[in-house]
């Protein structure tokens, strides 16, 4: 290992990719262990109940948006920033379609 120079650490060794069409077509006819039913039940229960869990969580965890909320928010906005909002939005070529 100590005699690979640092140019010839990306090429390959003699020979390897002669063998590696042989070594990847003995592999494409091995087959993989199959999910029971059970299994595969259970799996999709877990996802199921992960994407219920996180999806109630981000909910509780977001305040609501409301319209008192962003007039609020808009009011304590300095005169030059509520301007800016304004021709922003009024230029805007997705939100005036």
């Amino acid at each position: 290992m100590n005699d690979i120079t640092r140019h010839e650490i990306y090429i390959a060794p003699a020979g390897f990719l002669d063998s590696f069409d042989d070594r990847a077509l003995a592999m494409s006819g091995h087959r993989f262990p199959r999910m029971s039913m059970i299994s595969r039940i259970s799996l999709a229960a877990a996802v199921v109940i992960c994407a219920i869990t996180g999806g109630v969580s981000y909910r509780l965890s977001t305040p609501a948006m409301s319209e008192h909320n962003v007039t609020q928010a808009f009011c304590k906005l300095t005169e030059a920033d509520r301007d800016f909002i304004v021709e922003t939005y009024s230029e805007d070529i997705f939100l005036n379609l």
